[in-house]
């Protein structure tokens, strides 16, 4: 799951620092905050599986209300489930639309060169040179917008729960199937 995580952009770690559901007084943990107006989970919680959906549907609304507040449509998220190369097992990935536009460009361009070397850039090396902007950007709507922290609290909150259940699960074992 960390990878997972890993995986799914840098919006929702970098942001809760700030995170709280009192806009005056932000935590500066965003696990000291004892209460939330409202948490929605659906599914069986009590499973791994049931953990990540739930993750998952948190990261959703989250970049679904962050991607109305955005005013740069370039900068919206976007998330998808895609197998790597060489791979059946497909991995979420959430990332901004930028990305892809450059990923695009660059491989359109490299599809029209008849002759010489074009290089084409990774999209591993447009998000980290995004993420300052992307980091920037999203602690200036945090800031701004509760419903924004409270989807960031529920995320970090299912986040925390998987965690413990995992640990729990693993207890000294190498694998746990649910």
């Amino acid at each position: 799951m960390n990878k997972l995580l890993a995986m799914s952009l840098a919006l929702l770690p970098c942001a809760s620092a700030i995170a709280a559901t009192d806009p005056a007084n932000p935590a500066q943990d965003i696990m000291q905050v004892k209460t939330l107006d409202e948490v929605v989970v659906t599914g069986r919680i009590g499973t791994l599986s049931g953990l990540t959906k739930a993750i998952h549907a948190a990261e959703d609304r989250f970049y679904e209300r962050y991607n109305e507040l955005n005013k740069d449509y370039l900068m919206d998220i976007q998330c998808r489930n895609e197998a790597p190369i060489r791979s059946n097992v497909k991995i979420r990935t959430c990332q901004p639309k930028a990305v892809d536009e450059s990923t695009r460009t660059h491989a359109l361009r490299l599809m029209s060169v008849t002759e010489g070397d074009v290089s084409v850039m990774p999209a591993s090396t447009i998000r980290a040179m995004l993420l300052p902007e992307m980091k920037r950007r999203t602690l200036q709507i945090l800031d701004k917008d509760p419903q924004l922290r409270r989807a960031l609290l529920e995320h970090a909150r299912l986040v925390q729960m998987y965690d413990d259940l995992r640990s729990r699960k693993f207890d000294g074992q190498f694998v746990v199937w649910d």
